[in-house]
């Protein structure tokens, strides 16, 4: 089973400044300024070409399609969406630019439906990979000017937790668009109530999260074994955090997963993807009062 994360894509360019004001006017200046420069299309064809041959059976997208949230933008993103979802099965978590107003919320939830996977009509989303169950949480909400700030609000949590005491033996991999950390991260960017998220992450024995963000690639650990990878804009073309994408895969048998990850940098100059970080680790699942396994 191999899964791909991409994140923070900006792929669309919202145009006509004289129809924005408040919030997106402030974004639209931001994206005009400095982020067009950063974000390309061509680097993001770059990407998907190497992920579509690398042939994952699903590709994870941790939020920031858009920019701004616009209509225009949502329906953009879905086109592509729909192109990818030919190749292997999508799943999606919106991003703070995603949901970038109170309107968008709706659209998103509308047009990007086939590649949520709700479970109802709100998150968690789920996808289950034979022993692998993947859940994605929505940090994203309309935040105040100036903020890009996420939260998990406590009906999420609770059918988090009710999903995580149904598969309890399996291997749980979260998605979300926030760090669940605060290092590194400044506090306009940050989670809100994120000890409370960490100390449930832990409790309900997650073994993988992966968000975006940042636009880093980078690495950490919650507790001594949950692993937390944070990867760069898919569509980067900053020297110092060039476009990326992570390479998971995932071998099951009766005890347990086999789990080994490999990051993918886009070389800027030569327009070639490199491997880096090549990691390997297990997590054996619970055995069962029968001392069988349960998978």
């Amino acid at each position: 089973m191999r899964l791909v994360h991409l994140t923070d894509l900006h792929m669309t360019e919202p145009l006509g400044f004289s129809r924005f004001w408040g919030k997106r006017s402030l974004g639209y200046f931001s994206w005009r300024r400095r982020r067009r420069f950063i974000h390309t299309k061509e680097v993001l064809d770059l990407i998907t070409e190497s992920v579509l041959s690398d042939d994952p059976d699903l590709i994870t997208i941790t939020g920031d399609l858009v920019q701004l949230g616009l209509p225009g933008e949502i329906r953009e993103a879905k086109a592509w969406l729909r192109n990818l979802s030919k190749k292997a099965k999508v799943f999606v978590v919106p991003g703070n630019h995603d949901i970038y107003v109170k309107s968008s919320i709706k659209l998103v939830r509308e047009l990007w439906s086939p590649y949520l996977h709700l479970m109802g009509n709100s998150f968690p989303g789920f996808v289950r990979m034979g022993s692998v169950i993947v859940i994605g949480l929505s940090s994203a909400y309309p935040a105040p000017v100036w903020s890009a700030e996420g939260r998990i609000n406590s009906e999420q949590l609770e059918t988090l937790r009710r999903i995580m005491r149904e598969f309890e033996n399996k291997f749980v991999c979260i998605l979300l668009h926030h760090p669940i950390t605060t290092d590194g991260v400044s506090v306009r960017k940050q989670l809100k109530d994120l000890e409370v998220l960490q100390k449930d992450f832990l409790n309900l024995k997650t073994n993988l999260i992966l968000h975006g963000h940042l636009h880093v690639n980078k690495r950490y650990n919650l507790g001594s074994e949950l692993k937390v990878f944070c990867t760069a804009s898919a569509s980067s073309m900053e020297s110092v955090s060039p476009a990326s994408y992570r390479l998971i895969d995932f071998s099951e048998d009766r005890l347990g997963v086999d789990v080994s990850s490999v990051l993918k940098t886009l070389n800027l100059d030569s327009g070639e993807l490199h491997e880096k970080e090549n990691m390997k680790w297990r997590s054996d699942l619970a055995v069962t009062d029968s001392g069988r396994v349960s998978i």
